[in-house]
């Protein structure tokens, strides 16, 4: 009997030592991070290239590049029992790449902010000045469905939108866009509204 506990012990020992070298080590992170970028080329046929990527019990650190277009960069704390986490994100558009688009941008487009909460129910906040509009979001997630969007973006410039995509110069003009949509008994209730003034 006690031959079966020793060895059931030892086995749980052994494969948690394995689970940690995996998860929280640097030959770990190099496994996941090689796994995330398959997966990103798999589901989007885009090359990803992730220059940083450090996992630790209680942090995360990941910086990467998606097809030379655009970089992001994510670091925070994790509660991992919790499933828990408050990161801060930078996602910024490369101008060298904008100008290939037809986009003359004297620096890169970027969009911050702060993602917190636990898997199920996290909140997103963001800023940044794109397309020629200063863009504000605030987001609530809740069981993997938004239920709470506040988003302002005024003036932005149909012609670079369309370059973004590959679409050409083929309209002028700006969009604005509000939302207000709010958690009431854990389900959106609100209005967007979004002008349209083109050529």
């Amino acid at each position: 009997m006690k031959k079966i506990f020793y060895g059931v012990a030892a086995f749980i020992v052994v494969l948690l030592i394995a689970l940690y070298t995996l998860l929280f080590t640097s030959l770990g992170n190099n496994i996941v991070a090689n796994f995330i970028q398959d997966k990103i080329k798999q589901s989007t046929g885009l090359d990803a290239n992730i220059t940083q990527f450090v996992l630790c019990f209680s942090s995360l650190d990941i910086e990467a590049n998606l097809a030379n277009m655009a970089d992001l960069k994510l670091e925070g704390n994790l509660s991992l029992f919790k499933l828990g986490f408050d990161l801060d994100y930078i996602i910024s558009l490369d101008k060298n790449y904008a100008k290939n688009l037809g986009l003359n941008l004297n620096q890169n487009l970027a969009f911050l902010g702060k993602i917190n909460g636990k898997s199920s129910d996290f909140m997103i906040d963001g800023k940044g000045y794109l397309f020629g509009s200063n863009v504000l979001l605030d987001a609530r997630v809740y069981n993997y469905s938004p239920i709470a969007l506040n988003l302002s973006a005024n003036d932005l410039q149909i012609s670079e939108l369309l370059a973004l995509f590959g679409r050409g110069n083929l309209a002028k003009g700006t969009i604005d866009i509000a939302s207000k949509i709010s958690a009431k008994d854990l389900k959106p209730d609100g209005n967007a509204i979004i002008k349209l003034d083109n050529t």
